[in-house]
């Protein structure tokens, strides 16, 4: 979505009447948490407005389509009763106090390790990687990393 995801998708469902068909490329697209995406279904249903989504192969519009809207709250309801969590994707993660991507390879002990052994002068950046299991990028990280800490 562009801009403010909120405003446009409050926009799309004044702007939708009876009959109308609402298609997504995934659901997350049109709703941040599961909780969100069942409300907004709820209101699709009750408003007689067909929902598609290409990526999970959904289409309200098909003979049986009708066990979607019960299928996405069935979902949220799931989705809170087993984790406590409302949301999928990055945006959840980040709701949750969580961070996505790869663990850090170095703790603070390490970092503290690596500005000594540079400090000291006698190791080269390639015998301090090696040392710590890392890669000399590692290692340049780690020193800007630390750089700041020893000019206080």
């Amino acid at each position: 979505m562009w801009g403010d995801g909120r405003s446009e998708r409050e926009g799309l469902l004044a702007y939708l009447r009876a009959a109308d068909v609402v298609v997504v490329w995934r659901l997350d697209a049109l709703a941040d948490t599961v909780t969100e995406l069942a409300e907004i279904a709820r209101v699709l249903q009750q408003r007689k407005i067909e929902l598609v989504s290409h990526s999970e192969q959904l289409d309200s519009t098909l003979p049986g389509g009708s066990q979607l809207w019960g299928a996405i709250a069935a979902i949220a309801a799931l989705q809170r009763e087993s984790t406590g969590a409302p949301g999928f994707g990055p945006r959840s993660i980040d709701g949750a106090g969580r961070r996505g991507g790869r663990p850090p390879l170095l703790g603070a002990e390490a970092h503290a390790a690596i500005r000594a052994l540079h400090d000291g002068g006698g190791h080269t950046i390639d015998e301090i990687a090696a040392l710590h299991g890392v890669s000399r990028p590692t290692v340049y990280r780690s020193l800007k990393r630390t750089a700041s800490h020893n000019q206080l």
